[in-house]
């Protein structure tokens, strides 16, 4: 483990206290966690690096709806208001559609990090319910119309 990577392996033993199960970085500097509405989340504290990153997939992307779900996406990257500061991505390997978080140690306490945590389960689950159903319609959501939920990522 880097030095670096020691407040993240910090936050992940302090967040798996009273979980029944420890959460650390792997290997390769990763933490994969299930959250209580089957959303996956990959936290990533990279060696030598001054951030940590947190990934989670909202929908597997097919042909049919893949123009359509990006644009969309792009539009709710726009200023990351609607995202709550993470950003919408694309990861090739798995034509997944993501939701990404990037984080400094340096700028980030244990509870700004749970924080971040809740608030991009939460994002998650709202993102994808509204991803799913403009699908079927096709129009994309308009900016204000995801609730608000606690502090911005």
């Amino acid at each position: 483990m880097s030095m670096n990577q020691s407040p993240l392996n910090n936050w992940l033993s302090e967040l798996s206290a009273g979980q029944g199960t420890q959460f650390k970085l792997d290997e390769q500097g990763r933490c994969f966690i299930s959250a209580n509405n089957n959303c996956n989340i990959c936290i990533h504290g990279p060696a030598g690096s001054d951030s940590f990153y947190v990934n989670i997939e909202l929908m597997t992307l097919t042909e049919e709806n893949n123009e359509f779900l990006f644009r969309q996406a792009l539009s709710l990257n726009l200023f990351q208001h609607e995202t709550r500061n993470c950003a919408l991505a694309l990861d090739e390997k798995s034509s997944a559609l993501m939701l990404c978080y990037a984080g400094q140690y340096k700028h980030t306490s244990f509870q700004d990090f749970t924080n971040v945590l809740n608030n991009m389960v939460d994002l998650s689950a709202t993102l994808c319910e509204q991803l799913q159903q403009s699908q079927y319609t096709e129009t994309a959501p308009k900016a204000g119309e995801l609730p608000a939920f606690g502090m911005l990522c």
